[in-house]
Order: structure tokens, then sequence, then C-alpha cells
């Protein structure tokens, strides 16, 4: 589907954001694509514009903290429409039998009004919070870890790391 739903957002004007899991499956060059959104770890543009939205659609994704990150909740059924394999979710209704492919395609067939796209931060901007120290009686936090793991690797180019979104 990833010509339609390229086709889609460029008719709409409308900004795209992946999931982790998703990443890839929108061109991270096109200029719709606004970054990888990982809750509290995407830059906060990138955040204000997801959370923030009249409307997300979910292609293919569905709310979960390990596709969307621990901010999952801050997408709510009144903003939120999900289209997943045979099924589309609408507020508390669910579709049953609605393919993703027909959901795309009339999606991209539909006089939806075009938007005017909003400016964005560059898709590759690490959110400000990765990058400040801790103090020393701070409690730990995700940033923490990844600011640690970084000064560890960059001493280390040779260091193999494997990761898994677990």
């Amino acid at each position: 589907l990833r010509d339609q739903v390229i086709a889609l957002a460029e008719a709409l004007n409308v900004p795209v954001a992946s999931s982790l899991l998703g990443r890839g499956a929108f061109p991270t060059r096109h200029p719709n694509f606004i970054g990888t959104y990982l809750g509290v770890v995407s830059p906060a543009p990138l955040r204000e514009m997801v959370e923030h939205a009249d409307c997300v659609l979910l292609l293919g994704e569905l709310v979960s903290d390990t596709g969307l990150g621990v901010s999952a909740g801050c997408l709510t059924d009144t903003n939120l429409l999900i289209a997943v394999a045979r099924d589309v979710y609408i507020g508390r209704h669910r579709y049953e039998h609605t393919p993703l492919e027909r959901v795309v395609a009339a999606l991209v067939a539909s006089p939806l009004p075009r938007k005017t796209m909003p400016a964005h931060a560059p898709s590759d901007q690490l959110s400000p919070e990765v990058l400040e120290r801790p103090n020393d009686d701070e409690p730990i936090r995700v940033r923490h870890v990844i600011g640690a793991l970084n000064e560890f690797l960059a001493s280390r180019a040779d260091t193999p790391v494997v990761v898994d979104t677990g």
C-alpha cells in the first residue's frame, strides 16, 4: 500500500509520522514525512503535531507502547481512526471485514480538503531532553539510559549492538 499511502498524503498534503515498528513504510525523505513517533523520546515539534492533531489516522498500527512509545495514551478516541488488516476502529465503533486496501483507496478517491502543510523540524532531530545531563538527585529516566549508551558507544565504534523493541 506504500504508493497509495503516499498518494493519500500528497492529495491531502498532511504530515506523516511513522511508528517504530513501521519505520521505512513511508519514505523518510518525502517532504510530508515528519519523523518517527516514539512518545517522550520524540522531538517536541513531532510530539506536538501527533498528539494535538485534529485527526490521527493509524494505518496498520494498533495503539501500543511498543509501537508508539509510552505516550500512546495521548492519542484519544476523539481524534483517532485506526485501520488494520480487516478492521476499522473509530471511537468506540468497530467496522469488521473492511480491508485496509479498501480504506486507503476510498480515502484517496474522496473529495477531502487539501491542508496547508505545517512547518516542522527536520525528521532526524533528537529531542533536546535526550541530550541533557541528569542531576545526581534526579530519578533515572529513559533519556538517561539513552544518554549513557550513546556516551559509551561513542568511543567504541567496533562494539556490536543488538536491539529489540522489548
